[in-house]
């Protein structure tokens, strides 16, 4: 179809409407031409629409040399509805109206496959709603584009996802290759919103600055992502997954989620991601930075919620891995704010340079809220109250929250005032951990009743000191860690931390090179001479004294 005479549907005599009306196995569309909105509703035969021709000779021989076909809406309607109907889409724009790609489920299961597709410049880029119950409703995008799609009333003007309610199984979404959701503005969930629906999202170039989550805005909340429902799920994977045989994804780069804001006055939480009623999040290679919210700079996490980060099995980077950074909040948790029976839980992770009021780099409230950290980086975050910013803590667990950290590093960090402030926290557990922060405040301080268990620390003050705590010195800390200036926070062989406890609990993860925890180096005498402290304070096993480790099993990347 086009506009060319060698077209069997020729634009002018005939509307891609009409072609449609057909129900043809396949349309092939010539870019020689703009169509007008289609509908399409229970085909019984057509499969495919697919554009890039550069005109109907070209369609017939099936030689793709144009990027896409253009079809284009006036606002008022959706450029392409299509119901109750299974189909491929590849190599086509949807423009200018109210909704790019729309898709509704009424009576019957569907299954729509999306390659090398663009929708812009409409109110709504794609809506996905299985309202009605039916079957099952699933979309699977490949090098999908979605961007400069403004609305301020409506939910994730990037793509918007609607289930049932009635099993996550039933309306899902799963996007790979290099797609991304850029420069979109709505009411909640600027890039995607999840409304009882389940998302893969498969990260790709993370140079292409097209790709992953970027620069939208929520209005009311959720800049780039809001995950909301029992049965939502967002999974983030910046590495390879196989889904049906094939690998999407590469282990070069993580899934960006950056740029993204949640206008920050009045409640406006979760500048990169939101999460509320009973939603579940997993996310493993992602960088979260410079995203910004009133609360939540970075992620915002409430109202019985799962939020899991953890590496993949092949890692572009080991210190990196996940990036949680550079997110700004104007009240608190510059990287995380978790509230209300939120659980969650972060390892492989680093937080770093970011700024709020409180809780730079997290802050934990609320009875039954937990918090459980293993293998994480905490550096540089704050910046001694500068440019508008207090950076009073920089982890604040409050109001009967928990906190269990072990194995962790939580260094050069610059809080005005305490680096921990556990407020009437129901269990605050750290283990095996450096907390050297010379240019914060005290290490701890506690206010109110709580449950505090410390073990295994090395500290650059005597606050709170465990009776197992050491205080390292400006020249101990010197020797004792790789480069502190590039944030590699590793340990030198000889440092001060190696060989040092065993802890109340085993690590449940590896540490930052993947390594197992427990490495006896022959080089070390155990602290107290103790055979049972093999175990290495912080986020880093040494293995420097073991050539098989450190030459043969070295992750990919250790940047």
């Amino acid at each position: 179809m086009g506009a060319d005479a060698a077209c069997d549907f020729q634009i002018g005599t005939l509307s891609l409407q009409d072609a449609v009306d057909a129900d043809p196995t396949e349309i092939r569309l010539a870019s020689n031409t703009t169509y007008a909105p289609v509908s399409i509703r229970g085909a019984t035969f057509l499969s495919t629409v697919i554009g890039g021709f550069a005109n109907c000779t070209d369609a017939a021989n099936n030689i793709i040399s144009a990027d896409r076909s253009i079809i284009a809406g006036t606002n008022n309607d959706a450029v392409m509805l299509i119901e109750d109907t299974s189909i491929n889409l590849a190599n086509i724009q949807f423009t200018n109206g109210l909704i790019g790609l729309e898709v509704n489920l009424i009576n019957t299961s569907a299954e729509i496959f999306v390659d090398n597709v663009i929708t812009n410049f409409n109110e709504q880029g794609i809506l996905l709603e299985n309202a009605s119950g039916a079957p099952g409703l699933y979309f699977f995008a490949e090098d999908l584009k979605s961007h400069n799609n403004i609305n301020t009333t409506r939910f994730g003007n990037g793509l918007q996802c609607i289930g049932t309610g009635n099993g996550v199984g039933n309306t899902e979404a799963v996007v790979v290759g290099d797609s991304g959701f850029y420069n979109n503005t709505s009411a909640l969930g600027g890039g995607v919103s999840l409304e009882n629906c389940r998302m893969l999202l498969v990260g790709g170039d993370h140079t292409d600055s097209t790709v992953g989550i970027r620069n939208n805005t929520g209005q009311q909340g959720g800049g780039g992502i809001v995950v909301l429902g029992s049965d939502a799920t967002f999974v983030g994977i910046g590495s390879t997954q196989t889904i049906g045989g094939i690998t999407y994804g590469n282990n070069l780069g993580p899934l960006i989620i950056s740029g993204n804001q949640a206008n920050v006055t009045g409640a406006r939480f979760g500048g990169g991601i939101l999460i509320g009623a009973s939603a579940s999040v997993q996310m493993s290679a992602v960088a979260l930075f410079a995203n910004q919210a009133r609360r939540g700079g970075g992620i915002y996490s409430s109202v019985n919620t799962q939020l899991s980060i953890f590496k993949p099995t092949n890692c572009w980077s080991a210190i990196n891995c996940n990036f949680i950074g550079l997110n700004e909040s104007t009240e608190a948790g510059g990287g995380l704010f978790a509230i209300n029976e939120a659980k969650v839980e972060i390892g492989h992770t680093r937080f770093s340079q970011n700024r709020a009021l409180r809780g730079v780099a997290a802050l934990i409230n609320g009875q039954n809220t937990e918090f459980y950290l293993e293998t994480v980086l905490i550096d540089q975050n704050g910046d001694a109250g500068q440019n508008g910013f207090s950076d009073d803590t920089i982890l604040t667990i409050e109001n009967n929250a928990q906190l269990e950290a072990k194995f962790i590093t939580v260094i050069d960090n610059n809080s005005v005032n305490e680096v921990i402030q556990s407020n009437n926290a129901s269990l605050l557990s750290l283990e095996a951990s450096y907390l050297y922060n010379p240019n914060g405040g005290p290490f701890l301080t506690i206010l109110g009743n709580d449950t505090s268990s410390l073990s295994c620390l090395i500290l650059d003050d005597s606050n709170n000191l465990p009776t197992d705590g050491f205080l390292m010195s400006d020249t101990q800390y010197s020797n004792a860690f790789v480069n502190p200036a590039a944030g590699d926070y590793r340990t030198l062989p000889g440092a001060l931390g190696i060989d040092y406890c065993q802890p109340p609990t085993m690590p449940l993860l590896t540490d930052v090179n993947d390594h197992f925890r427990g490495y006896d180096d022959p080089n070390v005498v155990n602290q107290n001479s103790s055979q049972f402290n093999v175990y290495d304070i912080g986020f880093h096993e040494n293995y420097s004294s073991d050539i098989i480790f450190e030459d043969g099993f070295e992750p990919i990347n250790t940047d």
